[in-house]
């Protein structure tokens, strides 16, 4: 009898402890309710496969905590799989032309994660090769390193589900290049974020909180750093989609931070970035 109250006990045990691992994953199904990352991703037509390396990004402080990292193959689905199920509302856009050259663009705010004191010079310039217009925004001096985040940050609230996209070109950096969005800003340690970097040929999700750095998912992308580069973060609720170049390349969920907020760009440590052809759309609901 003992010895079957014992057996009992341990399989109740057994049964918690696998709830647990499948309630508390750091990334949800696209459904937005918390599972272990998909192995397929029907409507972006990508599979995921396990990576256990090391996210080699310099984090020298150690603020990164340890999540789950996925590598996707590029998929070439279009975005009318997402135009099925929501509409895409255009409000707000800037290519910054209007900006006076050689200051910061009016209505944004330097800012920093993890900062020493030092904050980035963010700077609108002519440029010939800009991708719309003759002018974008840019990183001109950075010195900052490790651990330190960069940010630019729109004076202004947007509702939470919400499309953000922009051009992105990546102009040096030793340590870190490349760059990308935030959105569902709270603040500078609490946001979510996509962002290229090609010294490792990868694309990444993550949501600081806290101003400590969590990724969810990962995707190896091949890109020529020399040119333009469409980056784009949908959420809708829970649900992330992370585009690159017009490709649906990582969907997951997270509920961290629900309600809607700011809205910016980021790079890491010594990566100087030019910004382009930023815009933001309402994602709404299909009327059936």
């Amino acid at each position: 009898m003992i010895n079957m109250i014992h057996a009992i006990r341990t399989l109740i045990i057994t049964i918690a402890s696998v709830l647990s691992l499948f309630l508390f994953s750091s990334c949800s199904s696209k459904d937005g309710t918390p599972g272990k990352p998909r192995t397929k991703v029907a409507s972006e037509g990508v599979e995921n496969s396990a990576n256990d390396g090391d996210d080699d990004e310099g984090d020298e402080d150690g603020d990164e905590a340890p999540a789950k990292k996925v590598n996707l193959k590029s998929g070439d689905a279009s975005k009318m799989d997402l135009m099925n199920e929501y509409q895409f509302v255009n409000i707000d856009k800037f290519n910054f032309d209007t900006d006076e050259a050689g200051g910061a663009p009016a209505g944004w705010a330097v800012a920093e994660t993890g900062g020493r004191g030092i904050p980035a010079t963010w700077k609108v310039e002519k440029r010939t090769d800009a991708s719309s217009g003759d002018r974008v925004l840019r990183i001109v001096e950075t010195r900052n390193s490790g651990s330190t985040f960069n940010l630019l940050i729109r004076d202004k609230d947007y509702g939470a589900d919400l499309a953000v996209r922009a051009m992105v070109h990546a102009e040096s950096g030793v340590e870190d290049q490349g760059g990308g969005l935030v959105w569902r800003l709270r603040d500078s340690n609490n946001y979510y974020v996509a962002r290229w970097n090609p010294l490792e040929n990868n694309l990444r999700v993550y949501k600081v909180e806290g101003g400590k750095r969590t990724m969810f998912k990962s995707v190896d992308v091949a890109a020529d750093a020399s040119k333009w580069h469409a980056i784009e973060a949908i959420m809708r609720g829970s649900n992330i989609t992370i585009r690159f170049d017009n490709k649906t390349l990582m969907a997951c969920g997270d509920s961290t931070f629900p309600s809607g907020g700011k809205i910016g760009f980021w790079t890491k440590a010594d990566a100087a970035t030019s910004f382009d052809s930023l815009e933001l759309d309402a994602v709404l609901p299909v009327k059936k």
